[in-house]
Order: C-alpha cells, then sequence, then structure tokens
C-alpha cells in the first residue's frame, strides 16, 4: 500500500495575475529552500507491507526552465526519521539527515562541481547545533566528550565550507549558545537564559558590543535580520493590529548591554 500524499509548488506573478504549477511532488515534504535559480526538496515517500519504510531523497528543480524536471542530489544510505537543516550560501548547499532519532549527520553539496560531501568535523553525538555561515566559513560549537560535557562549557570554532581547516575562535564558550549572523557580524548567546543577550563580534572575532533583545515579535527565536535592518513581524489580533518591528543596526556599537532600539510600525490599526 502507498500513502499518497501530493505537494505542489506555484508560480504566481508578482502582480498576482497568473498562477501556474511549476512541480508536483508525491510524499511529504521535510523542508523547501530557494536558492539561485533553483528550489529544494526534502521529500519523504512512504509505503506499508508488513512494516512502513520510506524511501527520503534531497532534490532540486530548476525554477527558471520552462519546463522543470527534478534532480535528485542525495538518497540516504537506510532509512531516516527527518531532517532538520537546510541552508544555502553562495556554492555551498548544506543538509542534515536524522537516523533512528538519535544520529544527525550533515551534508553539504557544492553547485559548481555538483558533488555532496559529509561534515563530519561539525557533526555531535549528543546534540546537533546548526552551523553558521559567517566571513566565508562555517561557525559552530566544538563537540564534546562525556567527561567535558559535564562542564557545560566548550569552543567556538570555525572551518571551510568543506569542513576542513578547523581553528578554535572563542574558548570557554557555554554549550547552550545559539549562533546567528547577519554577513557584518556575529551573534552568540545563551539560550539558557530568561533574557535574549547577545554579544556581537567582528571579523577579527573582538567583542564589539552587548545587547539585550526584547521578543516584541511572533518569532520566539527571532532572525538578527540583515546587515543594515531586523525586521520583526507582530500580530495583536485581541487589538486588530499588525505590522513590524524595525531595528536599525547602526546603533551597534553604542548599546553596552542595553536594549536594541525596536520601532513599532503598525500597517493596520
Amino acid at each position: 500500500m502507498n500513502y499518497e500524499k501530493r505537494n505542489v509548488i506555484y508560480k504566481i506573478a508578482v502582480d498576482g495575475t497568473s498562477k501556474e504549477v511549476l512541480y508536483e511532488s508525491g510524499g511529504s515534504v521535510f523542508q523547501t529552500l530557494q536558492h539561485r535559480g533553483y528550489i529544494y526538496l526534502f521529500t519523504n515517500q512512504y509505503t506499508v507491507d508488513e512494516v512502513i519504510h520510506n524511501h527520503a531523497v534531497i532534490k532540486r528543480i530548476n525554477v527558471e526552465s520552462t519546463y522543470p524536471k527534478e534532480e535528485i542530489l542525495f538518497e540516504p544510505e537506510r532509512e531516516i526519521n527527518g531532517g532538520s537543516y537546510f541552508y544555502a550560501y553562495g556554492n555551498h548547499f548544506y543538509f542534515s539527515v536524522l537516523y533512528e532519532n538519535v544520529e544527525s549527520r550533515l551534508y553539504g553539496y557544492n553547485i559548481s562541481k555538483k558533488e555532496v560531501y559529509e561534515l563530519t568535523s561539525l557533526e555531535q553525538e549528543t546534540s546537533f547545533q546548526t552551523p553558521v555561515w559567517y566571513d566565508g566559513k562555517l561557525f559552530s560549537l566544538e563537540d564534546l566528550n562525556d567527561n567535558e560535557a559535564k562542564n557545560e562549557r566548550t569552543n567556538l570554532i570555525s572551518c571551510s565550507p568543506e569542513g576542513g581547516q578547523i581553528r578554535v575562535r572563542l574558548h570557554d564558550v557555554p554549550v547552550t549558545t545559539q549562533l546567528k549572523s547577519d554577513g557584518n557580524y556575529l551573534y552568540l548567546t545563551d539560550t539558557s537564559s530568561n533574557e535574549r543577550r547577545y554579544r556581537v563580534y567582528d571579523h577579527e572575532m573582538n567583542q564589539i558590543d552587548e545587547f539585550i533583545m526584547e521578543i516584541t515579535g511572533t518569532d520566539i527565536d527571532p532572525s538578527v535580520g540583515g546587515k543594515d535592518f531586523q525586521y520583526l513581524i507582530f500580530d495583536d489580533r485581541e487589538a486588530g493590529e499588525w505590522g513590524l518591528y524595525v531595528w536599525d543596526k547602526a546603533e551597534i556599537g553604542t548599546l553596552n548591554g542595553g536594549k536594541c532600539s525596536q520601532i513599532k510600525v503598525p500597517y493596520q490599526e
């Protein structure tokens, strides 16, 4: 017995005057991402005989093609339980797959060479820290063994896009640290704290500022935004109001541990 489910990607004109089916896919879709003219998909097709089996693949389609066809990039070596990481930057596309609910493995795809590689240097046994692209490198927390994990501290490391040239960039970082980047700066925040306090580092890994961000939008784990501004959506249904919180990041370097200035811009009152 096959478990049938259809997922459709539509191409819609900017002015809303036309809509066409670009691609249809069976099964479940875990992740999607658009990058450099392609849509990347993580799909899973289930079949049932005496037990349930799944067939997961990483694929992409050229959305700029008149008749787009799927191109399979990666098929896991055995059945998986899902995937959590989907990210692309420049000529590199990254994804992770979860085997047997415990083994998360990280892969990259070189768009120019059309090659898949595994980033074993960034994989972790006990948890999976999402790598961040910054300054032409991938940044992540260093994996811990059981003895080190008891101290709940680790190192911040960087590596090449393929996982080599590993370098320790900061020592004594809480294992609960989350990394973010906007291209200009690298942001570190300890997620175990009740307040969202960010430390800001430049390309030389000098700490240039520290600030507190109030969670004023709808996302409790907000993106830090682009190089110049951060935009967070707010939606107050009781008041019938929605719009954006806008933060001008020109004030980085002057906050000194204070709150960043998120300006409320309502679009409907």
